[in-house]
């Protein structure tokens, strides 16, 4: 963790001067006492013992009083560090998520318009139904029944925004992998169906439940998924695979495959460095920050080449045994 100097962090306390004149004002005393005894006493060695004792005494315990305050001081100034570097990681995060939502913006004003455009058909047709006699129920109620299927089409659009979208403290619950993958999956193949994008899953019938912030496992999946489908944009083949299986090491492993060109070997050791990014336009900080949402999670973040050609992003999280959330 770097070190964020503030200005209290640059002034060093106690300062530099505050040892030599603890000392100089031990020795001030002892001498002042040596001569107010007289010089008969002064040139005593059974005085001059104990007078040399107190002076050492005295350098010590300077010292120590010195080096005790200092550290106080940079403990305090490590932990206002650490809790800054906190803030401004919880603030990176959240604008990635709403830099992700900007993205997302003209693909899902498409994606509404259509459901939005079907209701209105269909309850046109509805209303030249009822204009007409006698009246053919039947017809009627599937159009409506139409209408209402759409509508909630919609709103399940916008449900799946708002909520990845709506900001709350970091809380870690026990939480469903499979749905929060699924339901990742499908806000990020808003459109991309139209495109020839194919989503599936892999996930084995034992992984369920994780500890994790919902919202913040979700924008992982979201970031991942979505530089896979810009990646296969040009490929013949579009197919996106999200696994998710339980290893060796008692945690689950989630495994995003595509199908697109592939990440060059050189570099894949940098790809989670900050500012690093294959993308002409993009910022870099993406896959840095699912790093960092991960490894908060306990879990790890790797990237390897995908056999059949294209990527393969893997990252873990430790699964919670259903009789322990229960």
């Amino acid at each position: 963790m770097q070190n964020v100097h503030t200005p209290s962090a640059r002034r060093r306390w106690p300062p530099d001067w505050a040892l030599p004149c603890g000392i100089a004002a031990t020795s001030f005393l002892v001498f002042a006492d040596l001569v107010a005894r007289g010089p008969s006493t002064v040139e005593s060695p059974v005085f001059l013992a104990p007078a040399f004792a107190v002076l050492l005494f005295g350098l010590a315990t300077g010292w120590l009083i010195s080096r005790l305050l200092r550290a106080g001081h940079d403990a305090a100034v490590r932990r206002t560090a650490d809790q800054r570097l906190e803030r401004l990681q919880s603030e990176l995060i959240e604008a990635s998520r709403l830099s992700a939502m900007g993205e997302l913006a003209s693909t899902i004003a498409h994606e509404l318009n259509q459901p939005l455009s079907a209701t209105a058909s269909y309850l046109q047709g509805s209303i030249r139904l009822l204009d007409r006699e006698p009246l053919d129920r039947p017809l009627i109620r599937e159009a409506l029944t139409g209408a209402n299927e759409q509508i909630l089409r919609a709103g399940g659009i916008v449900r799946r925004l708002r909520d990845f979208v709506a900001r709350g403290e970091i809380e870690r619950r026990c939480e469903s992998l499979p749905q929060i993958l699924q339901e990742a999956g499908s806000l990020a193949m808003i459109g991309a169906q139209r495109r020839g994008m194919t989503l599936l899953f892999a996930i084995e019938q034992d992984v369920d439940l994780v500890l994790a912030d919902r919202v913040q496992l979700e924008q992982v999946v979201l970031n991942l998924a979505r530089n896979a489908i810009e990646a296969m944009e040009r490929c013949p083949k579009r197919e996106l695979l999200i696994g998710a299986a339980h290893t060796r090491e008692e945690m689950v492993e989630v495994s995003m495959a595509d199908t697109g060109p592939g990440i060059s070997a050189e570099l894949i050791p940098r790809l989670f460095q900050p500012f690093v990014t294959t993308k002409r336009q993009g910022t870099g900080v993406g896959l840095s920050i699912c790093r960092s949402i991960i490894e908060a999670h306990g879990g790890r973040i790797w990237v390897e080449p995908n056999p059949r050609g294209g990527t393969i992003f893997f990252f873990t999280l430790r699964p919670v045994p259903r009789e322990a959330a229960s």
